[in-house]
This record gives C-alpha cells, structure tokens and sequence, in this order.
C-alpha cells in the first residue's frame, strides 16, 4: 500500500486508488467546476499528481532519511487533506470512515 492511499484510506473507506477514483467519477462536473475550478479530469489528474509527489517525498525522507524534505512532505499532507474534507461532502456516506470518539 502506498503512503498517499494510506492518508485516503484514514477518511475514506475504498480498497485501492481505483475504487477511489471510480467513487470520484460518480460526483457530479459542476462540483468540480464550482469548488475548485477545473473539470472533473484536470482535478482527478491534479490529485494523481499529488498522490505520486506525496509518496516520492515519504520515499526521500522515511526510506532515504533526507530530512530536508520533511516540510514538503507535511505540506502536501495538509494539502491532501484539504482536499479530502472537501470531497467528503459529496461521497457517498457508506464510503466515510466513522471516527470513534
């Protein structure tokens, strides 16, 4: 399992990245269009993008222990996650992971 789908998998309950993207594929253009401004495909191939920079960067500092990449590591997590809570809003609710208070 990937570093980025392991941050998808902590809010959204989907097996791989391809049921994730199939789950995005049934939200509506218009969400896309209206929330971040970019069609349905330009933000599916941005948030590719990020899932392989996100797994690069863990690569650099988890594996090669290259600390200075620490920060842009973090970063795109926040910015993954950013994009998460968005998204959740327009998942179907059987794919939210319930957190336990």
């Amino acid at each position: 399992m990937s570093y980025s789908f392991s941050k998808i998998r902590e809010l959204v309950n989907v097996k791989n990245i391809g049921e994730f993207k199939a789950i995005l594929n049934q939200i509506s253009p218009t969400f896309f269009d209206n929330r971040f401004e970019k069609t349905k495909s330009e933000y599916i191939k941005y948030l590719s993008g990020l899932f392989i920079q996100i797994d690069n960067d863990f690569h650099f500092v988890k594996i090669l222990k290259q600390d200075k990449y620490t920060f842009q590591l973090r970063r795109e997590e926040s910015v993954l996650k950013a994009h998460l809570d968005l998204l959740l809003e327009e998942l179907p609710y059987e794919f939210i992971v319930k957190k336990v208070v």
